[in-house]
C-alpha cells in the first residue's frame, strides 16, 4: 500500500506568487495547483473528464453568482433560508417548533410541558386523565368500566334488569303493563291507563 500525500494547506496568495511574473514554479507548486483544481472539480460535481453528471448533483452546491463562486443551494420548502447576505443559513421554524439560544426546541402549547428531570416532553393532565406505568389512561369512576367485547374501549356499566346499553345508547327497560312507557319522541311517560288497571 502506498502513502497518499496530502499537501499542506497553501493559500491562494502563495500559489499566485509561485506562478507569478518571473517566478519559476517547482514540482510541488504544480502538485498543489492540481490538487486545488481537483477539489473545485469535485465541488462542482464534475467527473474525471470534467463532464457534469446527467442529473444535477445532490451535494447541495452550485454556482449561483456571476463571479463563479460556489454557494449552497437552498430549497425554500425544506425549511432552510438565508439569515442575511453572506451571514449564513437559518432554519425556518413552523408550527410547534421554536428557535432559541439552546437551538431548535418543541414549542410548548396547551397541555404540553417539559419534564425538568429528564428534559423530555410530557403531557399535563387533569382528571379524568392519568398516567400510570408510562401509559396515558382514563380514570374510571362509578359506573364506567372496560367493554368486554372490545378490549380497551370504555363502557357504561348498567343494571341489566332496568337499563340497557347498546349501539343506540342508554335506555330504560319498561316492563309491559308496569305504568311506564317511552313515547314516540323517546321521552319516558307514565301510562295512567295501565296504572288504573292495576
Amino acid at each position: 500500500m502506498t502513502d497518499v500525500r496530502v499537501p499542506e494547506r497553501r493559500s491562494g496568495a502563495q500559489l499566485r506568487e509561485a506562478f507569478g511574473a518571473w517566478a519559476v514554479p517547482v514540482e510541488r507548486d504544480f502538485q498543489d495547483l492540481i490538487f486545488l483544481a481537483d477539489i473545485g472539480r469535485q465541488a462542482l460535481g464534475l467527473d474525471e473528464n470534467m463532464v457534469p453528471p446527467a442529473k444535477s448533483p445532490q451535494t447541495g452546491l452550485g454556482i449561483t453568482s456571476g463571479d463563479g463562486s460556489i454557494d449552497v443551494r437552498l430549497d425554500g420548502l425544506g425549511g432552510l433560508g438565508r439569515m442575511s447576505a453572506n451571514a449564513g443559513i437559518a432554519l425556518t421554524c413552523g408550527t410547534g417548533l421554536a428557535m432559541g439560544a439552546d437551538g431548535l426546541t418543541v414549542d410548548r402549547g396547551a397541555g404540553f410541558d417539559f419534564d425538568t428531570r429528564s428534559g423530555g416532553l410530557m403531557l399535563s393532565m387533569i382528571a379524568p386523565l392519568s398516567q400510570a406505568n408510562e401509559v396515558l389512561e382514563i380514570v374510571r369512576g362509578a359506573g364506567i368500566g372496560h367493554h368486554g367485547a372490545e378490549p380497551g374501549a370504555l363502557a357504561l356499566l348498567s343494571d341489566p334488569q332496568s337499563l340497557r346499553v347498546d349501539g343506540t345508547g342508554l335506555a330504560i327497560i319498561c316492563s309491559p303493563g308496569g305504568g311506564l312507557t317511552v313515547d314516540d319522541q323517546g321521552q319516558l311517560t307514565i301510562d295512567i291507563e295501565s296504572l288504573m288497571d292495576l
